[in-house]
């Protein structure tokens, strides 16, 4: 598909929303969790995280025939990034949905 011959619209697709509630969800947790992150890694690792975010997600939905759109997988990347990062630094805790003990 155009993917190949247009490799940007692997990341843009994070632009096209599914309507305002999904655009607001995004929007305001895509702010939230994305300052928080930026302040501690820095602005280049912030955004290869960002990259990554859209770019797996859109992958994986082309691979099995699927529409993607949105900005969910960034919001996933950076809550799995909090998640992973607070089990070692618990300055991230409070952006990770926490289970279990830290023993």
């Amino acid at each position: 598909g155009t993917e190949l011959t247009e490799p940007w619209r692997l990341v843009t697709t994070v632009l096209v929303h599914g309507g305002p509630v999904h655009l607001l969800f995004n929007a305001l947790w895509t702010w939230q969790l994305g300052r928080a992150i930026e302040a501690r890694i820095g602005t280049p690792w912030m955004l290869g995280l960002t990259l990554l975010g859209a770019l797996v997600p859109t992958g994986m939905q082309l691979a099995v025939g699927g529409n993607p759109v949105g900005l969910s997988g960034v919001v996933f990347a950076y809550a799995f990034f909090a998640f992973a990062r607070s089990r070692y630094d618990r300055s991230y805790a409070q952006y990770a949905i926490e289970s279990g003990d830290y023993q």
